[in-house]
């Protein structure tokens, strides 16, 4: 597909094994080799490749590409201050939906009482702590 037939032959890629010792060199080659074309001339001769494939994007162009939209990959989130912003999701799909994150992560803090209550601490021993500078 690279029209690089010297490689398959290559004795320092013929297979996994010797491609992961000599890994610089192959990525030395694919490097050399991908640089002589644009990336729309790789799309195009890419498409008939039955294995899968994909160029590595950049910040920007992740934001823009139709399949992060389409699998939820940054939904919008709404922030404690009440602005929307978008948030990565984690790539896990579970019964074919995105597992996006239900809001912002918690402001640091926010949940400590509610943690040393649970912990068997009571409003007095909490004070204590806060007074001692313990608490944040």
């Amino acid at each position: 597909m690279i029209e690089r037939e010297d490689l398959i032959e290559d004795p320092r890629f013929v297979d996994g094994a010797v491609r992961f010792d000599n890994r610089a060199a192959c990525v030395e080659e694919l490097d050399a080799t991908f640089a002589q074309r644009t990336l729309e001339e790789w799309k195009e001769k890419l498409q008939a490749l039955s294995g899968v494939w994909a160029p590595a994007l950049d910040y920007r162009e992740i934001h823009e590409h139709p399949q992060v939209a389409a699998n939820g990959f940054l939904p919008t989130v709404t922030g404690h201050d009440g602005l929307d912003f978008k948030l990565v999701s984690p790539a896990m799909h579970f019964d074919g939906q995105a597992t996006a994150p239900a809001g912002p992560a918690p402001e640091l803090g926010q949940d400590t009482e509610t943690i040393l209550m649970d912990a068997g601490l009571d409003w007095d021993a909490i004070s204590l702590l806060r007074e001692r500078g313990g608490l944040g």
